[in-house]
């Protein structure tokens, strides 16, 4: 049996109508039923019972479907290797991602890749977007682990671990009675943040772009009185009194707040509520890329970024 053969039989099993499939294929329908005719002899069994319906899967006709699409996905798969091992640009990937993520998955997701493709060097560094610009724009860097509203036109994304957003209210806040309780978890507007003192991450970071997002939508000027590029140390700036802020929930927060209970969530009636990170890549690349290197970067990345179903 040829990969055209399977490749015919398992339009034939997706569309369920002999003309339809020979139209998807561009080829004649009686080449079509001669193809399933041949291999149905080789199978000794049946694939399909005809019927004024169309042609319905017979029961070794499913499990044949099964194996046909595997045997597809595996040749695919093979010939997406070969371009990788053709194509020069993809003998080396270079994946840019934010300092926080960097610091919790590297080491697992360049295991994980290397695994995967031992034909392939993958190598991680950590860039703010203004850096990842230019980066993947010059092909220095050919995959962008970002934050959803920190995206760059022109590339293509796949998202993944969505992840929520919040206020680290100032310890001690009177803003705390404007607070509530909803499925467990506590709540702020952040309409309620104009005139506190805020700490944000720098205007280069995503985690940034987020905050300022939210504090438009929200029509708070912001009075931000220190920058800092970790979102523990925002955290902690709350945890002393000395500041509110805006970001995402991390592991390391959530461990630091067991007491102190200073995470509040943003309501969700605002955009970015919660956010995802998302792969980046040109669309060039997303074309010739294997598939399970995005699949690796969105599994491994997944299990080390706080996800909603995981907060109490």
């Amino acid at each position: 049996m040829t990969l055209d053969e399977i490749k015919w039989m398992t339009e034939l099993f997706k569309t369920g109508n002999m003309s339809k499939a020979a139209e998807n294929l561009y080829i004649s329908q009686p080449a079509l039923s001669q193809c399933l005719q041949r291999v149905e002899r080789q199978l000794g069994f049946n694939l399909f019972t005809r019927s004024n319906k169309g042609l319905m899967p017979t029961e070794r006709g499913e499990l044949f479907y099964k194996a046909a699409m595997d045997i597809s996905d595996t040749y695919q798969g093979f010939l997406s290797q070969v371009k990788v091992l053709d194509r020069k640009d993809l003998s080396s990937i270079c994946i840019g991602m934010p300092l926080y993520l960097s610091m919790v998955c590297s080491s697992d997701l360049l295991r994980d890749l290397h695994q995967a493709h031992p034909e392939i060097h993958f190598s991680i560094i950590e860039s703010n977007d203004l850096e990842s610009e230019k980066l993947i724009k010059s092909n220095s860097m050919q995959i962008l682990i970002s934050k959803e509203p920190a995206t760059m036109e022109g590339l293509v994304t796949h998202p993944f671990s969505p992840s929520p957003v919040a206020i680290f209210l100032r310890k001690g806040s009177m803003l705390d009675r404007y607070a509530y309780k909803k499925d467990g978890r506590r709540y702020l507007d952040p309409i309620y943040l104009e005139g506190e003192p805020l700490s944000l991450t720098p205007v280069s970071q995503s985690s940034r772009l987020l905050a300022d997002l939210i504090l438009k939508e929200a029509e708070v000027r912001p009075h931000i009185i220190q920058e800092t590029r970790h979102v523990v140390n925002l955290y902690k700036y709350a945890a002393d009194a000395i500041s509110s802020s805006i970001s995402l929930c991390t592991f390391d927060v959530l461990e630091l707040d067991k007491d102190d209970q200073l995470i509040y969530y943003i309501p969700e009636k605002y955009r970015y509520h919660q956010i995802h990170y998302l792969v980046c890549l040109t669309p060039e690349l997303d074309r010739i890329m294997p598939k399970d290197i995005i699949d690796i970067i969105q599994h491994t990345g997944s299990r080390m970024i706080v996800s909603p179903d995981m907060i109490k």
